[in-house]
């Protein structure tokens, strides 16, 4: 459906943030769906080729990472599949939250093309990571083993500043032009102005990082429902597996990807796991180093990592 009238679109996109502290989601879902006919998303028809996402370590493979920080203070990684994959059904507890695409008690495969990039987004405590000025992870790699149909988000220009001014850096190798460029070449993906505006909207909520509130999420989340043919009356014409949005973590510079549980069982395979040592440099040169310690641990028949 097309938007008749974009300034109504683009005046309810500008009031709906300052609201969502009173509503709870499925207010937010019935507001949204009442202005928001249609979706726009680009969609990546990912055709699972050699070095689609040009990971030349893995020799032609495509293949996701997935990290958890270790807690314990002996540094034992996790011992099993399920503990690194999506938080599964009998845990779901757990999930208190709103992330960027799952609601509460609500599990989703959240996954980057890099293990560090993996490593960065599950850093429990930033605060605690910086005092101790080192953690370790249990990372695993998923081989892709079909073709999947992806959405992917622009880049959040909005959010792209004020990161960099609440840090107080400037970065050098990605820089504001280099996401208006990239914005800009996405842009031929959507119809007209506001259909990108829209999809800008959704990217600028993906792109939060201020999440210590806990309603942050409840857009980025009707975005997913959405995406994935999850509100009656408005199914997109076919099914969607997961969605491509930048790092917030890494400065943006580098890609995630969340993909729903059902596609991590079907179409994604266990290869191997690797413990890594990220360690702080703040206090010297700045910046930090991500070390493997373990790498290439396989799992048995039965998901069990095999460490020794």
């Amino acid at each position: 459906m097309s938007y008749k009238n974009p300034e109504i679109t683009r005046k309810f996109l500008s009031e709906i943030q300052s609201h969502i502290d009173q509503m709870n989601y499925d207010q937010i879902k019935t507001l949204c769906n009442a202005t928001l006919p249609s979706i726009p998303v680009n969609v990546v028809e990912f055709k699972n080729e050699n070095f689609s996402f040009r990971q030349m370590q893995l020799g032609g493979i495509n293949g996701v990472y997935r990290a958890r920080e270790i807690n314990n203070y002996e540094n034992t990684p996790f011992k099993t599949v399920s503990e690194i994959s999506y938080i599964p059904e009998d845990k779901k507890d757990k999930l208190k939250y709103y992330g960027r695409a799952n609601k509460p008690f609500e599990p989703m495969f959240y996954g980057a093309f890099d293990y560090t990039t993996a490593c960065a987004e599950s850093i429990t405590n930033a605060d605690e990571f910086l005092k101790k000025g080192s953690t370790m992870f249990t990372v695993g790699l998923w081989k892709f083993e079909t073709p999947l149909i992806l959405a992917e988000l622009p880049h959040s220009e909005k959010n792209f500043k004020k990161f960099y001014e609440t840090v107080n850096f400037k970065p050098e190798r990605i820089q504001l032009e280099h996401i208006q460029k990239a914005n800009l070449e996405s842009k031929i993906h959507y119809r007209n102005g506001i259909e990108f505006e829209i999809a800008i909207f959704f990217a600028d909520e993906f792109a939060r990082f201020d999440s210590e509130k806990e309603h942050n999420y409840k857009l980025s989340n009707y975005y997913t429902d959405r995406i994935f043919n999850r509100i009656n009356g408005f199914e997109l014409p076919f099914d969607i597996d997961g969605i491509i949005y930048p790092s917030v973590t890494q400065s943006y510079q580098h890609k995630n990807i969340v993909l729903k549980p059902e596609v991590v069982d079907k179409k994604l395979k266990f290869i191997n796991a690797m413990q890594v040592w990220l360690v702080s440099h703040k206090e010297t040169s700045g910046g930090a180093q991500f070390i493997p310690i373990r790498q290439h641990i396989k799992a048995d028949k039965d998901g069990n990592l095999l460490w020794i």
